[in-house]
Formats: C-alpha cells, sequence, structure tokens
C-alpha cells in the first residue's frame, strides 16, 4: 500500500486496512497478506499491529529468489 505522505495517518491506513483485506482476500483467494512497513514509519507499524498484522523478522522470498525485507503478514 503505497501512499503520499499527508495520507500516512493512522486513521487513514486503518480505514484503508477495513476496505481493501477482506476484498483482497476474497479476490485472491489467499489465506495471507503481507505489506511492507519501512522501519522509520512508526504510525503505519502501529495500525498494522492494531489490525493484526505480524511483523516478518526475516526477509520474504520472491518468486524470483530475491530477497524482501521490512514486511508485516496477515493470516487468515
Amino acid at each position: 500500500m503505497d501512499l503520499r505522505s499527508d495520507f500516512e495517518r493512522s486513521d487513514v491506513v486503518m480505514k484503508l486496512l477495513r476496505l481493501i483485506v477482506d476484498p483482497l482476500q476474497t479476490i485472491f483467494k489467499c489465506d495471507n497478506i503481507a505489506s511492507k512497513v519501512v522501519p522509520l514509519n512508526t504510525e503505519r507499524k502501529k495500525v498494522f499491529q492494531e489490525f493484526g498484522f505480524s511483523e516478518v523478522n526475516k526477509p520474504l522470498i520472491g518468486n524470483d529468489s530475491k530477497e524482501y525485507f521490512h514486511y508485516f503478514v496477515l493470516n487468515k
């Protein structure tokens, strides 16, 4: 989820998560959703944790075998 900096507020992030998480899981038939949370963005981190996302303490590995860091995952 990429937001303009002036929309990077807890109330906006929470509203967006409430709008998109269930439809994403239904449309893509997935049990997990991952989103990048830059370590310095403490407000986003707090909202993602309140919503039920968990911080991943190891890199996620993409289909291209590339390592991706700083992700939070929500498990259905």
